[in-house]
């Protein structure tokens, strides 16, 4: 049962994943497709690739190299069954598709909805930054963050990575959604 706790270790890439589904759906606005569904929407599928390498891969990638830091030392990942990390890197996908479908029904209900919920996923993100930023930014075994032997991250492989990966994954977000917004209008 002690392996269970580590559902609520990935938060913030959750609260992320859904955050960037609910960010292509914001920007196809009520455009009318040609399709049958929404899974073949332009959005949605430029969305999930973008999703797919940036989310979910630079986060599998940080897992392969530091497992318990994305387990934000909350569980040791020596005793967490495969099937239950296999099953929290599939919810990236599913928060990811949640996200993009919450917007619909919340645009039903309330145009300013969408807005807000996304803007309050947004200060959740921040907030959940602040509140654990020491398991964020100290990096290493779940024992070594325990007895306090952590490393700072900018002493550590993930450095680099995020400090690369994130402003460019803002920037390719940007980019990606004005190219559709402006191929969608010409249509």
């Amino acid at each position: 049962m002690r392996a269970l706790g580590v559902v609520k270790t990935f938060p913030l890439d959750m609260l992320l994943s859904l955050g960037i589904g609910m960010s292509f759906s914001l920007a196809r606005g009520e455009r009318e497709t040609e399709e049958e569904t929404v899974f073949a929407d332009a959005f949605f599928l430029a969305g999930l690739g973008f999703h797919a390498l940036v989310a979910f891969g630079v986060a599998f990638l940080c897992y392969l190299l530091y497992p318990d830091w994305m387990l934000m030392y909350l569980a040791d990942r020596r005793k967490i069954p495969r099937w239950l990390i296999f099953c929290i890197f599939t919810a990236y996908f599913v928060m990811y598709v949640f996200g993009y479908l919450l917007v619909f029904p919340l645009r039903k209900k309330r145009s300013f909805l969408p807005v807000s919920v996304f803007i309050f996923i947004l200060a959740s993100i921040f907030a959940l930054i602040f509140a654990s930023f020491d398991r964020l930014w100290h990096v290493g075994t779940y024992e070594e963050y325990h007895r306090g032997e952590a490393m700072p991250m900018n002493k550590t492989k993930l450095f680099p990575l995020l400090s690369a990966a994130m402003p460019a994954a803002v920037a390719a977000l940007i980019v990606l959604i004005k190219v559709l917004r402006r191929k969608a209008s010409v249509i």
